[in-house]
């Protein structure tokens, strides 16, 4: 693949292949562009997007998703910290281009629908397709496809491939921004589109997955909110929107399941609290939220009602419906009157559809919870039912019926819902019920909103019509019943019985329920039907026999407690007075009863102390207990989530080697058949023809690309001698074909050719003939022609001379100014030329002298380099020489000083001892004649002294302190050696020979440092010098 250090030529080299049609080609060189490590590390700059933008438009043209996907990856990475919101805008790019060609997919497949065969049968463009999620062009896919026939249109396959392109889109951004910060309304807004994707293409599996994959998103966001960054994803607006938009699209596409769980998603993240909380604080806890929170809560309950109808739990269909009328009169100030009207109807409607199961109960008869007996599941259900409606305490029907009336909702309902309300709940006329309700029910039934409940409401008027018939009857017969009480207008004798049998099992149910003193209070009510004597039998239980006889009782005893007072008014003195009596003896026996109230309640007290210092005991126990236990079990829990972390993490390893090594065998297996894709059938590899190699042998090592070679080459060559036997074969038959042709042919073509000869000739001699009979008419007419002109000739040529004169005069003037003009330009190109000679001719003569004077520059130039080098090659050899011969002079100052030493020490030890010099003379300035005479051993105290204590300089490898400190103890030694009188002598001498000795050591450091800087021209009069720095060493 081609590389490109800048990402800008890879965007150029991309433009072009695209601008020639190769799509394929530039999708690689951006792909490769991107995943180049100067893409990622040069940071973020506008071509990176640019080529972004470019790569996510190829991937989705050309179906290739994933190099979208690992594309986005890696640009996440470079722009999250320098430019987030770029990535927003190459992800909305994607999408709209992925949204754009299912646009055209569909158009184009609604233009191919147009025809009178698809018009009788109208498909939704995105119904009725496969799964999105499915797998494409899988083995099993690929091998269907070659057995079965395609029924589907490419119109079908187009929109089902930009449907799975999209879906992919959606998904992808999904799963790369779940986490990404900054970008969390670009997330939301996908979701909301992928909403809008399902429900206008009919996808409700893929609606299902989506509601997974945004609940174990927002799971892992609670998980890690704690961290910093996961505090922006957050946001309750966002997060209730998409929710919302969940909820509408579920119910619209009739998935109430999801509905309900999408209902949850919305309480448990605070859609109450939040709209408590904006009415009780009055502050906007994000844009317009008092706005959005109030019509988000009508939607909630709204679609909550939709579940609940859906799922026939009318108790809390009721209760939905009250919330939803509640919240809209009280927050909705503009809304209409015929808004509320219907709203209440529906709520008053709600509440009647309820079930009525046993006897009608009190408003405080809690013996049966949740609609007086209705079974809307288990009570932790019910409680969350309530939880989502925002409801306090479970509900019930007299419940709901008094919140109608304390909220004052059935004055805003319709009258005939009023009068409905009215005759069922309130008055007691059996045999005329279902005659009064039919007409208020007919009236309803012609409102579309409120013509769902008609059936559910003909069934509470059964089940009441049932209750009071059987406080007043125990025998009816049918015929009177479906005649005169319940009609077939209202109800046929069909459903009638279906009601009896569901009222009878309810009860049942109700009894088994509940236990017997339940049964005993609600199941009180048994009937039968007696088909032999056509009638229905009301059988009332013994215990509600017995309670209603109890009941009788004491009316009775009220009653003809009133008779007595009122026949007999004497007896209320004697009533009164026994009262008195009882007042007057109250204050003794209070006392004494409070006396006795006292103890009771010092003992209650201790006990109850008593008591709960015990249960506080047990108490602390059973924490004690509870915490161990729960250590226990943490540590438990702890043990085996790491456990299964490290199973998960090793099944994980070993998944992706067997993945890895899949992929990998797969392709090998894949580039194994393209090689041998022409003789495939012949191919034999280890015993196997190529189709019959699968991954297995690939995986195993039973095959590899050498077995591969070698078979494929035998076989091509098998083939290329076959071919060519074939061809061999082919141009021999050819040739004998050919040959026999030809020798059949040849008389043929000569009788076909004489024959061709004598039509030739007879056309030819035709035509001759034809000619000439033409050409002599021509020639007659010509000779009539020319009689007829002979006449005018004359007048011709008179004529033709005039004007041939005066054309004439005008020509020669006309040539002659031609001639001028032709002049004038060949004089004007004559100047040009020389001019341009003459240019040419001091341009070169410009460019010569500037030649010149440049090779005359570098001439002076290299002869200054040259001198420059000489002169330096010069100096380099007069340091040289300098060099050799301080060296040489060094070897022989070293020489000359070890003989002078040698001498000196043998003049000193052979010198006679002479008289002592006068102090004075000692003392004195030093002079030849002041000094002893010399013996014969002294020649070196003569006038070349200063010469020989010259030459006396120790080596340069001493330091000068090294040389004076030697030269001391030397002095010291010769000095010490004889008597007093020779050292007053010698001393003298010495100090000549120590002032000889500094003034050449100062003479030869100079010298040296003139040789060092190069300045000493000659060596030979400089005098003394050092030695080089390696002999120094």
């Amino acid at each position: 693949m081609q590389s490109f250090q800048k990402p800008e030529n890879a965007l150029k080299r991309a433009d072009e292949l695209l601008s020639v049609g190769q799509q394929d080609a530039a999708l690689k060189i951006l792909h490769g562009a991107i995943g180049h490590r100067r893409f990622r590390s040069q940071g973020w700059d506008s071509v990176q997007e640019t080529i972004m933008i470019r790569h996510v438009q190829l991937c989705v043209d050309e179906n290739k998703l994933r190099l979208a996907r690992d594309g986005l990856h890696q640009y996440r990475i470079i722009s999250q910290h320098a430019n987030i919101q770029s990535l927003g805008k190459v992800i909305a790019e994607l999408r709209s281009r992925a949204e754009q060609k299912l646009t055209q997919a569909k158009e184009s497949a609604a233009g191919a629908s147009a025809s009178p065969k698809s018009a009788d049968a109208p498909v939704l463009p995105g119904q009725g397709l496969g799964d999105l999620d499915s797998v494409a062009d899988s083995p099993e896919d690929l091998l269907l496809s070659t057995l079965q026939i395609e029924v589907r249109s490419a119109e079908a396959r187009g929109i089902h491939q930009a449907l799975r392109s999209v879906w992919d889109v959606y998904k992808m951004v999904l799963d790369l921004l779940r986490t990404t910060p900054k970008l969390e309304r670009v997330y939301h807004e996908t979701a909301r589109k992928a909403f809008l994707f399902c429900k206008e293409n009919q996808r409700p599996q893929e609606f299902k997955r989506l509601c997974d994959v945004l609940r174990s998103h927002f799971a892992l966001i609670l998980k890690n909110r704690h961290k910093e960054d996961y505090e922006s994803l957050m946001r309750p607006d966002l997060h209730l929107e998409t929710r919302m938009q969940q909820l509408v699209v579920a119910s619209e596409l009739e998935l109430w399941r999801e509905c309900y769980a999408t209902a949850e998603d919305l309480y448990s993240l605070g859609l109450h609290d939040y709209f408590l909380k904006a009415l009780r604080t009055g502050q906007d806890l994000f844009h317009n939220s008092r706005e959005k929170l109030m019509r988000w809560l009508a939607i909630y309950y709204e679609k909550l009602s939709r579940v609940t109808w859906v799922a026939e739990n009318y108790l809390f269909h009721a209760l939905a419906w009250i919330k939803l009328l509640l919240h809209v009169k009280g927050f909705k100030k503009n809304a209409s009157q015929e808004d509320l009207q219907a709203m209440a109807s529906v709520a008053v409607l709600a509440v009647l559809s309820i079930p009525i199961s046993g006897a009608e109960k009190k408003p405080g008869d809690d013996a049966v919870t949740m609609g007086e007996g209705m079974n809307y599941g288990s009570l932790e259900q019910q409680k969350k039912l309530t939880m989502l409606l925002g409801h306090s305490t479970l509900p019930s029907r007299e419940g709901l019926k008094a919140v109608l009336f304390t909220k004052d909702l059935v004055s805003l309902a319709d009258e005939n819902c009023q009068q409905l309300l009215s005759l069922i709940e309130s008055e007691f006329t059996p045999l005329k019920l279902c005659s009064l309700c039919q007409p208020l029910l007919d009236a309803v039934s012609a409102n579309p909103l409120l013509e769902p409940y008609v059936y559910p409401l003909k069934r509470v008027i059964f089940h009441k019509l049932i209750f009071q018939l059987s406080r007043v009857y125990a025998t009816l017969s049918i015929k009177h019943f479906t005649t005169h009480i319940c009609t077939a207008s209202f109800l046929p004798w069909s459903h009638a019985e279906k009601l009896f049998v569901a009222l009878v099992q309810e009860q049942q149910a109700s009894s088994s329920s509940f236990g017997s003193a339940s049964a005993n209070s609600n199941a009180n009510l048994s009937i039968r039907l007696d088909y032999a004597s056509s009638a229905i039998l009301f059988e009332t239980p013994d215990a509600a026999a017995a309670n209603t006889l109890r009941h009788q009782l004491c009316n009775l005893a009220k009653q003809i407690d009133k008779a007595v007072h009122m026949i007999c008014p004497g007896q209320s003195m004697e009533e009164r007075m026994d009262r008195r009596r009882f007042l007057q003896e109250l204050p003794a026996r209070l006392e004494a009863e409070t006396r006795r109230m006292a103890e009771r309640t010092r003992a209650t007290h201790s006990r109850r102390l008593e008591k709960q210092e015990e249960q506080q005991k047990m108490e602390e126990e059973r924490r004690r207990k509870e915490a161990e236990q729960r250590r226990v079990e943490e540590k438990q829990e702890r043990e085996r989530r790491e456990e299964a972390t490290r199973r998960r993490e090793e099944r994980r390893m070993q998944q992706e080697k067997i993945k890895q090594r899949s992929e990998t065998a797969a392709q090998m297996l894949e580039e194994i058949k393209k090689l041998g894709t022409k003789a495939s059938s012949n191919i034999l590899i280890k015993g196997k023809q190529l189709g019959d190699i699968n991954i297995d042998d690939v995986l195993q090592g039973n095959v590899d690309y050498d077995d591969l070679e070698k078979a494929q080459m035998m076989q091509l060559n098998q083939e290329r001698i076959a071919r060519l036997r074939q061809r061999r074969q082919n141009f021999r038959r050819v040739c004998h074909f050919i040959r026999a042709c030809r020798e059949e042919e040849l008389p043929l073509l000569i009788r076909w050719q004489e024959e061709q000869l004598a039509r030739d000739t007879q056309i030819l001699l035709d035509m001759q003939n034809r000619h000439e009979e033409e050409h002599k008419a021509a020639f007659e007419a010509a000779l009539e022609e020319k009689q007829i002109f002979e006449v005018v000739k004359e007048d011709k040529e008179k004529w033709v001379a005039e004007k041939i004169a005066v054309r004439q005069k005008d020509f020669e003037q006309q040539a002659q100014e031609q001639r001028e003009r032709l002049l004038h330009v060949l004089r004007q190109a004559k100047i040009q030329r020389a001019r341009a000679r003459k240019e040419e001719h001091l341009k070169k003569l410009k460019i010569e002298v500037e030649r010149k004077r440049m090779e005359e520059e570098q001439k002076k130039y290299l002869e200054q380099l040259e001198k420059k080098r000489q002169e330096e090659e010069a100096k380099a050899k007069r340091l040289a020489e300098q060099a050799e011969k301080q060296r040489q002079r060094e070897l022989e100052i070293e020489e000359k000083q070890r003989q002078l030493d040698l001498e000196a020490s043998a003049a000193l030890r052979s010198a006679p001892r002479a008289a002592p010099a006068s102090p004075q003379k000692v003392e004195g300035s030093i002079s030849p004649a002041s000094s002893v005479p010399p013996s014969a051993g002294d020649s070196w105290r003569k006038g070349d002294r200063t010469e020989t204590a010259r030459r006396r300089v120790p080596a340069q490898s001493q330091g000068r302190g090294e040389q004076d400190e030697g030269f001391e103890r030397w002095r010291e030694g010769k000095v010490n050696s004889g008597n007093g009188n020779d050292e007053e002598k010698t001393r003298p001498r010495f100090r000549v020979a120590a002032a000889a000795l500094s003034e050449h050591l100062s003479a030869g450091k100079e010298g040296r440092d003139e040789i060092q800087n190069g300045d000493a021209q000659k060596p030979e009069d400089d005098g003394f010098t050092t030695v080089s720095r390696n002999r120094r060493k």
